[in-house]
């Protein structure tokens, strides 16, 4: 509807802004470099000056280029991030260290759970005042053309496409396709020979073009005032460079009637406009210097301007050549470069995790005793001279020491955990990757280890990570909706029965139940006296569930989620048979006679608690069960998944906080995240059309975000403008894990 039409055409024009400003300075860094070798260049002819312009124009109006390992670039063709108002820590890398940890540090932290983050606002409206900047300027020029076009009502054609009015002061090149030249009625006859060579040398190097290019890209980038410096002393080397050529043409004898022209002729102003191309604009006085100073020049000199000026121009116009990255891969540590003496705990090449930096880079870890990646943070820049990079280690051994010397680029991570862990992974100049492992105490902060990385897998992927989940079974059988290991713990197959069988009485009406639940502990029991009997009591929180089946569709019945004990005689390590099928009591005695019947050494420390808090594992279990009950009565949830979806969006229409509408549809928004991996198969589809970028896409990102944290897979506090934009960041690391 309009609603996302209008947020689709803010979105686009902070993605506009934040180009503009990337190139914007990537384009001053250029601007300092062609003016410094202006100056390097004073003697030479205006002419190469004056082409030097065109790297800036090219890096002002281009947000890409070709990459080079001659680039001559001091800074990142990007050093605005695509995604910097969605991230939790913003941060601009420039490559300048002082710069970026300048401006990083002031730049407002993302707020989450808030419907928009503050540095999204602050884009937002720097993004309406930089397009009224456009407006103000354009309208200015629009008006000063007019005022103009009604002096020149009074103009009379003189031959071709020169024409001759009283009401001007100095002569001036006007249009783009069919450009007309202007001259003063006044002028005499020598006058107008070399001043109409002058306008027609411009005319013939298409600079009445260039004036009106170098304008639009000035209202593009009114808010920096390089690119004001720039058109000026582009246009000033523009004006030198045509009238050294007219000098050449005629000879050196014209030069002092040519300065005087100038002097009779100038405006004593600078025109900001696309429009005209005066004769008399500008610096007078500095053009008579030049127009009476100009000499031939020697060939040495025009031979080592045309290098310098190729040179520079191409190095500034290339973008680094990126060596090869070390983003989307797998590591393994293959050496342990440094390990802190006063920690008991050490690694060993075969004990150390391996790590995952993703395509955005995301840092991620999995220990060897872990199936499961856990993400540590965005990596960012983060520039350390060589002093400070030793003075992060307590000593440091020869290998470290020449390992961190030819180190040229590093970037951090950090896990904003209680010992204020930090992550530097640091780039060789051979391409080797180090990562130190450290912890930032206040005012001496120290790396624990440092490991030299070895590349195991560059996987499309990004690493496969396994999840444990609930344990699942119906009554029916087991149903493998995914692929899972076939051989079932003989004492799992022995909980799972005994849930369905327990249940099944209490509940009735249902077509299909289902079960899952999660072993909290377990526990042997010693042998009854005198009969010898060996007991195991599991304590785990168990989810039965009741369907129906109705018009093709799916529907609870009933259910109940509760913390159980199950206590079994071992008859044989594969044969388990219930002796008592515990639940604790209702009411105010829940709690207590949790306490009474699970041992006590499972409550300190969180196991306990987790008994307490059913919350914790009904998504997963609901998630599990809704599994089974779809497999088994071959429901297609398609068209369900929709209509919840469509339901969901309906109201309330006055709201703009996608919460809202979730708030106002809880039963709808449960069973899209209870229909799990048929939501996230339907919903992915979706994104990977693309377009998702209204309320729909809002509500389809935060169900499927859900459901994958259901099921183990960690996202850090980024916020994101619309739902396509959250999927198009976690697609190529998230959704094969």
């Amino acid at each position: 509807g309009t609603k996302s039409i209008i947020r689709g055409g803010i979105i686009m024009q902070e993605e506009l802004f934040l180009k503009v400003l990337n190139m914007s300075i990537t384009g001053s860094a250029v601007i300092l470099c062609v003016v410094l070798m202006r100056f390097l260049l004073r003697k030479a002819p205006k002419v190469f000056s004056y082409a030097l312009w065109s790297v800036v124009l090219f890096r002002l109006v281009c947000p890409f280029s070709f990459e080079s390992a001659l680039s001559l670039l001091p800074v990142n063709p990007e050093p605005i991030p695509e995604r910097i108002v969605y991230a939790a820590v913003p941060q601009i890398q420039t490559g300048i260290g002082a710069v970026d940890r300048i401006v990083s540090s002031s730049l407002p932290g993302a707020t989450p759970y808030a419907s928009v983050n503050p540095l999204q606002i602050w884009i937002f409206l720097g993004s309406l005042l930089w397009i009224m900047g456009i407006a103000a300027l354009l309208i200015y020029s629009i008006f000063s053309l007019m005022g103009l076009k009604r002096r020149l009502r009074t103009a009379v054609h003189d031959q071709d496409n020169i024409y001759l009015c009283a009401d001007i002061d100095t002569p001036f090149v006007m249009g783009v396709i069919h450009p007309r030249i202007y001259l003063p009625a006044s002028l005499s006859g020598t006058e107008k020979e070399y001043i109409l060579l002058h306008e027609q040398t411009h005319i013939h190097r298409f600079d009445h073009v260039v004036k009106i290019l170098s304008f639009f890209v000035l209202c593009i980038h009114w808010f920096n005032p390089l690119v004001w410096a720039a058109f000026f002393l582009s246009g000033r080397d523009m004006e030198m460079s045509c009238d050294e050529a007219v000098i050449r043409r005629l000879g050196h004898e014209v030069k002092k009637d040519y300065s005087s022209s100038l002097l009779s002729l100038a405006t004593g102003r600078r025109i900001v406009g696309g429009t005209p191309l005066a004769f008399g604009e500008g610096d007078t006085r500095g053009r008579i210097m030049n127009v009476l100073n100009y000499k031939k020049p020697a060939f040495r000199v025009l031979l080592i301007a045309f290098l310098a000026v190729l040179i520079l121009g191409m190095g500034l116009m290339a973008n680094p050549k990126a060596g090869e990255n070390f983003t989307a891969a797998v590591y393994r540590v293959d050496e342990i470069l440094y390990s802190a003496s006063q920690y008991s705990f050490a690694y060993t090449t075969d004990s150390a995790p391996q790590y995952n930096i993703s395509s955005d880079y995301v840092l991620f870890r999995k220990e060897v005793s872990e199936q499961d990646w856990v993400m540590l943070g965005s990596l960012y820049k983060y520039p350390l001279s060589r002093q400070e990079r030793y003075g992060l280690f307590e000593s440091l051994n020869n290998k470290a020491h020449d390992n961190l010397d030819e180190v040229k680029t590093i970037y951090r991570a950090d896990l904003k955990d209680e010992n204020q862990t930090f992550i530097l992974v640091m780039e060789q100049k051979n391409g080797h990757v180090l990562l130190a492992h450290g912890y930032d105490h206040p005012g001496n902060p120290r790396v624990r280890w440092l490991f030299h990385l070895d590349k195991v897998a560059e996987p499309e992927t990004n690493g496969q990570a396994g999840q444990a989940g609930p344990q699942g079974s119906s009554a029916f059988g087991t149903i493998d909706a995914e692929p899972v290991e076939k051989a079932e713990d003989p004492l799992e197959g022995a909980v799972s029965a005994a849930i369905l069988q327990h249940n099944r009485n209490e509940y009735r009406g249902g077509d299909f139940s289902a079960q899952a639940h999660t072993t909290l502990a377990t526990e042997a029991g010693k042998p009854a006296a005198g009969n010898g009997v060996n007991t195991v009591t599991v304590y785990a929180m168990a989810l039965y569930m009741e369907f129906g089946y109705r018009g093709g569709g799916l529907s609870e019945t009933g259910g109940s989620h509760m913390p159980i004990a199950l206590t079994f005689e071992v008859e044989d390590k594969n044969v388990y048979r219930l002796m008592e099928y515990w639940t604790p009591r209702d009411g105010a005695d829940y709690g207590p006679s949790l306490r009474e019947k699970f041992p006590e050494r499972i409550f300190p420390g969180g196991i306990g608690e987790d008994a307490l808090d059913t919350q914790k594992y009904i998504q997963a279990h609901a998630m599990a069960c809704y599994e089974q009950a779809i497999a088994y009565g071959q429901v297609d949830v398609g068209n369900e998944i929709a209509g919840l979806i469509e339901t969901i969006c309906s109201s309330p229409a006055y709201m703009s906080n996608p919460g809202a509408y979730i708030d106002a549809h809880p039963l709808e928004y449960r069973t899209l995240i209870y229909y799990g991996s048929h939501t996230l198969e339907y919903c992915f589809d979706l994104f990977a059309q693309g377009g998702q970028r209204g309320l729909e896409g809002h509500i389809m990102a935060a169900a499927c975000r859900e459901i994958m944290m259901a099921k183990g897979v960690s996202f850090d506090d980024m916020l994101y403008n619309t739902g396509q934009d959250w999927y198009d960041s976690i697609k190529d690391w998230a959704i094969p894990l």
